[in-house]
């Protein structure tokens, strides 16, 4: 696998590799977007040792206190993208929401499984856990209703090590392994979700799911969509 062309990196007159643009909502939530060709999850310059290091922008894009163009995100928040079925547009972008509180809350819902989540990468792929969260249905007109989720679920203590490495080599390496699949197809069908852990623990949570993964009962799918955890409201 080549590694990406550093001359896509970057646009004229930029040192950086993305930009932090408003969402859905002007000043509720915030889309961090690659400034360079990259469709989504599914691309490997994301996840290759030489790749930016997404996350990390949107955590840092996310703290910024620059007056002329502040992220207000309300707390508490996250970061998200979808699998590639599960998606609008065909451009990199990381989304970067509150979290709902209500009529759900998902840190509550963190907190009471916060000691059954591990740090070590090799136990992401069997730690499952289920959320609840808010789904539009399929009805006309469409309303929403809480439907539960399984996830699996890792604690990781910085966003140094790029989370899309981590998916990878500990997500879609052993399900292409079991599905004889190639890893890069099976990154296609999965989404991940990246939420700062509360006080007074630290580090953040690391959230994956696909439409194949089941909860314990085997009775509960997962998902590649990433929105029913999120507040887009204004």
């Amino acid at each position: 696998m080549s590694a990406p062309d550093p001359s896509c990196r970057t646009v004229p007159g930029s040192n950086s590799d993305y930009v932090v643009v408003n969402g859905y909502v002007k000043g509720n939530d915030y889309l961090l977007l690659a400034l360079c060709r990259v469709t989504g999850i599914e691309c490997p310059m994301i996840w290759q040792s030489s790749a930016p290091n997404y996350w990390k922008g949107a955590w840092e894009g996310a703290k910024l206190n620059d007056p002329k163009n502040p992220v207000t995100l309300r707390s508490p928040f996250g970061f998200g993208i979808n699998s590639r079925n599960a998606r609008s547009y065909q451009q990199f972008h990381i989304h970067m929401a509150p979290l709902l509180r209500s009529p759900v809350n998902i840190m509550n819902q963190l907190a009471r499984v916060h000691n059954d989540i591990g740090a070590k990468p090799e136990k992401w792929i069997s730690t499952v856990i289920t959320l609840e969260g808010r789904e539009q249905t399929k009805t006309n007109p469409p309303t929403y209703e809480n439907r539960v989720r399984p996830y699996r679920a890792l604690w990781v203590h910085s966003l140094d090590e790029n989370p899309f490495g981590l998916l990878y080599d500990w997500i879609a390496k052993p399900l292409g392994a079991q599905e004889k699949e190639d890893p890069a197809d099976v990154m296609a069908f999965e989404n991940l979700i990246v939420i700062p852990v509360a006080p007074p623990n630290t580090g953040f949570y690391l959230l994956n799911s696909d439409r194949k993964l089941k909860d314990a009962t085997g009775k509960i799918p997962g998902i590649g969509s990433i929105d029913q955890l999120f507040y887009w409201g204004t």
